[in-house]
């Protein structure tokens, strides 16, 4: 559940990270989208996915994500049921496709879709997304 005020400090969680640079474990796609949810919701999240899930490469992530069953099965362990991706507003993760056609996980932005890149947040259209899960 989202709490007051939410629209300022997803703006501001956003501003923070906009000019971070990519690392794994650190400032990837699963980092962000725990971030932005911590920010909308007051939650825990990026605490409860370093607890149970640990990478610092492209191989270790890999790892983590295959031991969760798959990306979406990640992203639902922690924030419940995905939905259609037309169901979610600004600050809702997203499962989305990456330029690259892999799996990634964003953050609905308006009209289309956050995720870090190699030197900052970078956006993709909004058809790259799969489904999502309301915050």
């Amino acid at each position: 559940m989202r709490i007051d005020g939410w629209q300022t400090k997803y703006n501001v969680a956003v501003a923070a990270m906009s000019e971070w640079p990519f690392r794994w474990g650190e400032h990837d796609c699963i980092t962000f989208a725990a971030r932005i949810a911590d920010a909308v919701t007051g939650g825990r999240y990026l605490e409860g996915v370093r607890a149970k899930y640990q990478w610092s490469s492209a191989l270790e992530a890999a790892r983590a994500i295959k031991d969760a069953g798959r990306l979406e099965a990640m992203i639902t362990e922690f924030l419940g049921e995905p939905v259609p991706w037309g169901w979610c507003t600004t600050g809702d993760v997203v499962l989305a496709t990456n330029r690259d056609g892999g799996e990634i996980v964003a953050v609905m932005d308006s009209h289309y879709l956050l995720a870090p890149e190699e030197t900052r947040l970078g956006g993709l259209p909004l058809h790259a997304a799969i489904k999502g899960w309301r915050l």
